[in-house]
Parts: C-alpha cells; sequence; structure tokens
C-alpha cells in the first residue's frame, strides 16, 4: 500500500528564508573568488569576483525586499530591514535628482538642492534610527 505524505504549504516566511540563503551562498562564493583574487591577480578572476559581487548585491537586494513585503511585523529585525530598504531606495532617487540637476535653470536648480537636501536629511534619520536598531 502507497502512503502519501501531505505536502508543507509554502508561506511567505520560506521566500525569506530562501532568499537569505541565496545570499548567504553569493556571500560565501564572493569570499571564495576575494580571496583567488588576493592570490593570483589574474585579470578573469577579477572579472569573476565583480560579477559575484554585482550577484551578492542583486541578492541582497532580493532578500531585502523579500523581508520588508513578506517578514514578520513583530521583531526589530523586521523593521530594521524595511529601513534599511527605504534607505537604499532613497539614496538611489537621491542620486537621480542628482544626475537632473546641471540641465536645470538656475531657479530650478536652487529649488531642487532645496528638495535634495531635505531628502538627504530624511535619509540620516532614517540611518540613524538603523543605528540605534529601531527600539
Amino acid at each position: 500500500m502507497t502512503t502519501f505524505r501531505k505536502r508543507r504549504q509554502v508561506g511567505p516566511e520560506d521566500i525569506v528564508w530562501s532568499r537569505l540563503l541565496v545570499l548567504q551562498s553569493k556571500r560565501l562564493l564572493l569570499g571564495c573568488a576575494l580571496r583567488r583574487v588576493r592570490r593570483t591577480g589574474a585579470r578573469a578572476d577579477r572579472r569573476w569576483a565583480v560579477r559575484l559581487r554585482a550577484d551578492a548585491n542583486r541578492a541582497e537586494d532580493a532578500y531585502r525586499a523579500s523581508q520588508a513585503t513578506y517578514g514578520s511585523t513583530r521583531p526589530s529585525a523586521y523593521w530594521v530591514a524595511v529601513c534599511r530598504r527605504m534607505i537604499d531606495q532613497g539614496e538611489a532617487s537621491a542620486a537621480r535628482l542628482k544626475a537632473d540637476v546641471p540641465g536645470l535653470s538656475a531657479a530650478d536648480r536652487f529649488e531642487k538642492a532645496t528638495d535634495l537636501q531635505m531628502f538627504e536629511e530624511l535619509i540620516d534619520q532614517w540611518r540613524a534610527s538603523v543605528n540605534r536598531g529601531m527600539p
């Protein structure tokens, strides 16, 4: 007689967990690549390390996004992850704003500079909250 095991439902925490495992794997590979670059200095090894660094950064972004989307709101680690995600997205937005400034008129440049300064202060406040551990 054949018995069937009941399949466990995949939940949101499994998505977060799997992305964390991918992130850890990418970081381990990156560490290996960096040690190899230090040992050999070969151009191919450097290219490999650069590619793995980009992979690790994407994996970290995916992990933070999944933690912010699917993570439990109870532990403080969730709020730290959400705040870090906001910081990353805020810094990217600030960089885009800075890139737009040179082509503007003087009045528009001044207005954008003040908006950018306020936005950067907000990002600094988020960063300070993360450093305190989001009590």
